[in-house]
């Protein structure tokens, strides 16, 4: 396997674009093109052999902003981009100009060539420098990797009298193979900017044709789309040219000797007892699933990691029926994870260690990595139950199948989320009281979104200038980081109290809600701010009123997620989480991605219509919408660290499973079990 972060962008026939208006010349308003909201996309031809559309482009929000060098920048903005743009590869100091992103599905095998591109451009914007593109902080903490990486401007790009990006407005770039479906994703930059004659040129749409050349011609094997895969199908329609996959199938599918499963559970021998309750209660659920005990036995899987991923792809790879989910049954002192390294910077932007993690993401890609791949693409979800003491395991069991079986008859329950996230006051190049994170932002956008389902959301956010010391402005919470006002809820004057903490944490877990999200800074056993910790999780009794969890920044899969799963009195029933340390625009669009795959109108023009409801195929979905939207090559670090603990398979609640009929009026209903009601009624 290739460098776990070695990223390679592959331009493939990026074409500069003649403009349809003169560049450097300003156009009356009333000249202009219309511009949309929100990205959009009309297709206008897609089969096997090209794809053609036309990609709008939405107009961009402007922040004024005077940097550390003391020169006026304008930093750029896309209506879902909660941060600055910044870079975790080798981009910082370029000159920051957003893309709009799509993936397009390719067959098997194929080349795309990038044959039309043409470009709808708007009126020339003066005196306009976009802000260069930083290095991306990560939602770690404590000290010293909290903060902002020193300012760097690249000066051999700023000091050019030309039109950038120079590859041009419309780039292809190659991405991978996800389950057979081969992607590419078309960026379309939002404007041109000439840093010498400070000059922007937006963006308006872009006509693109993409030609398929060699290949198979299909786009997938039949097999793919059949019902033991279908829970696959939301991934697969996250690329916008999906309908043209179903057509381009390839029949040739051999009859083979082994039947196959839906789901295996990878067990050590001394847990085998404990799964299988697990695994029965799926095959009632119509998830066929096999156990297997790690061992060097007949029918066992090996006991290395390699050996164990071996086994996967061969049933992968040889079985009629290709398993869908992994679930590895224990932590890594039974199941070997993957040892995963990663830099870990200081504020001055100096490496200070080399931080050793696990990650099980290995486990999920069963297909040889091709030259051209840039973004190792899962074909499998695997889950995880993160505990070696065999009560834990028949708590987390207990828990899900309890859960899915006889969930709580409360309706309250159901209609309740809980969203903490942290104001970090405060940027010191924008005007006071702006944030320099996307949290309150993305926890907004959810919070939305989840009110115009019907639900109720319990904020429970802070705000302090730990993360920024020296800041010496007014801390009043005002601004999101694109310079926006936040919204009159928690504008300065409407009495709110930024003041979220452990209590409140803890009081809403009791309370019982169905979801939790969390957006902010984290370690290894705790949440930042508001702050959550294991002590705390040991704390909960909310029994059976177990949340599904978002835990939306840096390491808490190492022991925070582990111990709610295992927590006896409570807890939660699964969880999202990373091991290691994420930046945080990505980390955004891992939320929004999460909240689309159950939600699906939470972002336009993005994936399919129904709402996933599997944990493991929500995380995924989430993974790859940060593939999605990002354009820079961060991906590997949300891939190989964000994980899935608990069931993959676990079907999420999101409405009260009961049912409450209209009863006559002095009826009541005096008891309720999973089986009946008990009614009582007047008599006369």
């Amino acid at each position: 396997m290739r460098s776990l972060f070695l990223i390679v962008l592959l331009m493939a026939l990026g074409l500069v674009l003649v403009p349809t208006t003169s560049h450097g010349t300003s156009l009356p308003a009333d000249s202009q093109p219309a511009r949309a909201q929100e990205p959009g996309i009309t297709v206008i031809d897609s089969d096997n052999t090209q794809f053609e559309a036309v990609i709008s482009v939405p107009a961009l929000t402007t922040q004024a902003l005077r940097g550390p060098d003391a020169v006026a920048y304008t930093a750029l903005f896309l209506p879902e981009q909660e941060t600055r743009l910044v870079t975790a590869g080798e981009g910082a100091g370029q000159i920051g100009i957003p893309y709009v992103s799509y993936l397009v599905a390719i067959p098997a095998g194929s080349t795309p060539v990038l044959t039309v591109a043409r470009a709808t451009m708007g009126a020339t914007m003066s005196n306009t420098l976009p802000y260069p593109v930083q290095r991306a902080p990560v939602d770690q903490e404590p000290d010293p990797y909290f903060g902002d990486f020193p300012f760097v401007r690249d000066e051999t790009v700023y000091s050019q009298d030309r039109a950038f990006p120079a590859e041009g407005v419309v780039q292809v770039q190659r991405l991978g193979q996800l389950r057979g479906l081969e992607l590419v994703r078309v960026n379309v930059a939002t404007a041109l900017a000439n840093p010498i004659q400070r000059t922007l040129q937006p963006v308006v749409s872009a006509h693109i044709r993409l030609t398929f050349e060699g290949g198979t011609g299909f786009f997938l094997p039949q097999r793919a789309l059949r019902a033991f895969e279908s829970h696959f199908l939301p991934l697969y329609q996250l690329a916008v040219n999906y309908d043209a996959v179903p057509p381009y199938t390839d029949p040739d599918f051999p009859i083979a000797d082994c039947i196959g499963y839906e789901m295996l559970i990878i067990t050590p021998p001394n847990f085998r007892d404990e799964a299988e309750p697990l695994a029965a209660w799926k095959l009632k659920q119509g998830i066929s699933t096999r156990i297997v005990e790690i061992g060097n036995g007949e029918g066992q899987t090996g006991s290395t990691k390699e050996e164990i991923r071996a086994y996967i792809k061969a049933q992968y790879d040889q079985c009629n029926v290709r398993p869908s989910y992994v679930l590895l049954f224990g932590d890594e002192s039974v199941v070997p994870g993957w040892p995963l390294e990663y830099e870990v910077y200081g504020s001055d932007g100096e490496l200070e260690e080399m931080k050793l993690t696990t990650t099980d993401h290995p486990y999920s890609v069963l297909h040889t990595l091709g030259d051209t791949e840039t973004v190792p693409l899962p074909d499998i979800i695997v889950g995880r139950i993160p505990t070696n003491a065999s009560w834990e395991m028949v708590t987390v069991v207990n828990k899900i199948i309890n859960y899915e079986k006889a969930p709580p008859n409360v309706p309250a329950f159901y209609q309740n989320a809980m969203m903490a996230s942290y104001f970090q006051c405060c940027s010191e190049e924008a005007p006071e009281g702006t944030t320099s994170r996307g949290y309150i932002a993305t926890s907004e956008k959810i919070r939305d979104r989840l009110l115009i389902e019907g639900y109720g959301v319990q904020r429970i956010y802070n705000a302090s200038t730990q993360f920024h010391p020296t800041y010496s402005g007014d801390v009043t919470p005002r601004y999101y980081s694109d310079g926006s006002a936040l919204p009159p809820a928690l504008a300065p004057g409407s009495g709110f109290a930024w003041n979220g903490d452990t209590a409140a944490i803890e009081a809403a877990f009791e309370a019982g809600r169905f979801l939790v999200i969390h957006r902010d800074h984290g370690n290894e056993v705790s949440w930042g701010n508001p702050p959550f910790g294991n002590g705390s999780v040991d704390d909960l009794d909310n029994s059976n009123r177990l949340p599904v969890v978002l835990s939306v920044e840096c390491r808490a899969g190492v022991e925070l997620a582990p111990a709610f799963l295992t927590e006896k009195g409570g807890g939660a029933v699964g969880v999202m989480a990373a091991t290691g340390d994420t930046p945080t625009g990505p980390d955004d669009l891992l939320a929004l991605g999460a909240i689309d795959a159950i939600w699906p109108d939470m972002l336009p023009d993005v994936g399919g219509d129904s709402s996933i409801r599997r944990l493991g195929n929500v995380v995924n979905y989430g993974k790859l919408y940060v593939i999605f939207k990002d354009w820079d090559s961060v991906q590997d670090r949300i891939m190989y660290m964000v994980h899935t603990f608990g069931d993959p398979t676990l079907r999420v609640w999101t409405r009260s499973p009961y049912l409450y009929p209209p009863l006559p009026l002095g009826y009541r209903v005096s008891g309720v079990s999973t089986r009946a009601w008990t009614i009582q009624y007047p008599v006369e």
